[in-house]
């Protein structure tokens, strides 16, 4: 490996309540592999976990191998709304 790099996006993030969903996207450049990804809220820029109620999964895009997709839900009977930042860690496999 080599290459070794992290990617990030932010973004604010409106969930309707229950069960309202968000699809996020996140790439590494081109040529290059998605080893792993993160996702936190960031209210006032500093990293915080997801409240109770908003629940978030991440995988390997499908027949995409530089791109992770994570999905956030909102089962609490408000809505939610946040700034997000997510972000894949990268590398080229030699």
């Amino acid at each position: 490996m080599s290459g070794y790099q992290v990617m990030t996006i932010a973004m604010n993030v409106t969930l309707d309540a229950m069960a309202g969903t968000k699809t996020v996207l996140v790439s590494c450049p081109s040529g290059a592999t998605v080893l792993s990804g993160y996702i936190y809220r960031v209210p006032g820029g500093v990293r915080h976990p997801f409240p109770p109620g908003v629940d978030w999964a991440g995988w390997p895009t499908p027949n995409n191998p530089n791109q992770w997709t994570f999905m956030l839900r909102n089962a609490n009977g408000s809505g939610y709304a946040d700034p997000i930042e997510a972000g894949v860690v990268c590398a080229n496999m030699n």
